[in-house]
């Protein structure tokens, strides 16, 4: 193995900025700039299997989910097998439908990603609605008369 022989490992496929906050978290078990990173973060979680970096993305991106990034989020999620990424996304979606539909994650989703579009509807479709309870008018009270003696009748 060249690695062996040089001392060096070469990793090409993940931004060096990536790189080093990873190895910040396997040497010290922290990452603070989880949040600005979790995007690319969670891919090289992923890729080297550190669950709990990945777990951490996870929450990060879940607590920075809005209307513009909602449907993204959840395109990461399903990319990188996040369960509780993408139910997160998939309830704010249904949740915050009008804003979503108006962002242009929202025409990727439709264009790019049919089956994750069809994940969305089938949560939005089988959500627990309470039911509507049709109740009849109420009754006419009958009109009460009053005596001149202050006594009701």
């Amino acid at each position: 193995m060249k690695e062996s022989s040089t001392s060096e490992v070469c990793i090409d496929d993940v931004d060096a900025e990536v790189v080093k906050e990873m190895l910040h978290f396997m040497y010290t078990g922290t990452s603070p700039r989880l949040d600005a990173m979790a995007p690319n973060l969670i891919a090289a979680a992923d890729k080297y299997d550190l669950h709990r970096l990945k777990v951490m993305c996870e929450q990060a991106l879940c607590l920075a989910l809005t209307a513009e990034n909602a449907c993204m989020t959840l395109v990461l999620a399903d990319l990188y097998n996040a369960d509780q990424l993408r139910q997160h996304s998939i309830n704010f979606i249904n949740v915050h439908a009008n804003e979503v539909m108006q962002s242009d994650g929202w025409q990727d989703l439709v264009h790019q990603h049919s089956q994750l579009l069809a994940e969305v509807f089938k949560a939005l479709a089988t959500q627990q609605i309470p039911p509507i309870v049709h109740t009849q008018p109420p009754k006419k009270r009958s009109k009460q008369t009053s005596s001149l003696d202050g006594n009701s009748r």
